[in-house]
């Protein structure tokens, strides 16, 4: 009886395996870039208090109208408020201008600026932090803010 032959060998084409390996970790940059992104990462976690402004749009013959202005020194609203904003979600930007900001400042004593917009979407608010847009929900965001003990009568609503 005859020894089997050796089965042949077949050689990887470099360009096809090195392909692979690009796309791989391309793929994988995209994912890690992604679920870093998709929620904002602030400076502190303990909140000492959150300064909040709201105001209409301004134009360029009349100066923007405060509608908001209150500060929140009450740990469990500013705690409420912060966890509500860790939650946010990332959004696609686009050019419409902020209507107000919050300044988050921690107990270590740094601090956060998110700017903030009514959203396009009935259900949400948007704001801008490090460079990029996230939603959060306009009823809990409401919520929160009544709990402060802020009148969200004055909240815009819209802005468009």
């Amino acid at each position: 009886m005859e020894p089997a032959a050796p089965a042949a060998k077949t050689k990887e084409n470099p360009v096809v395996k090195g392909g692979v390996i690009v796309l791989a970790v391309f793929v994988l940059f995209v994912l890690a870039a992604y679920f870093y992104l998709r929620s904002p990462h602030f400076s502190g976690s303990a909140v000492s208090s959150i300064d909040i402004t709201m105001h209409t749009q301004g134009s360029p013959t009349s100066k923007p109208k405060v509608l908001v202005q209150a500060s929140i020194t009450n740990a469990p609203a500013c705690a409420s408020l912060l966890a509500l904003l860790r939650s946010a979600r990332f959004h696609t930007d686009h050019k419409c201008a902020d209507i107000g900001s919050f300044t988050i400042r921690y107990v270590n004593g740094k601090a956060d600026t998110l700017w903030f917009l009514p959203g396009h979407h009935p259900t949400s608010y948007e704001v801008r932090f490090n460079g990029l847009l996230y939603r959060i929900p306009r009823d809990r965001f409401y919520q929160i803010l009544r709990g402060a003990g802020i009148d969200t009568t004055n909240v815009p609503e819209s802005e468009h």
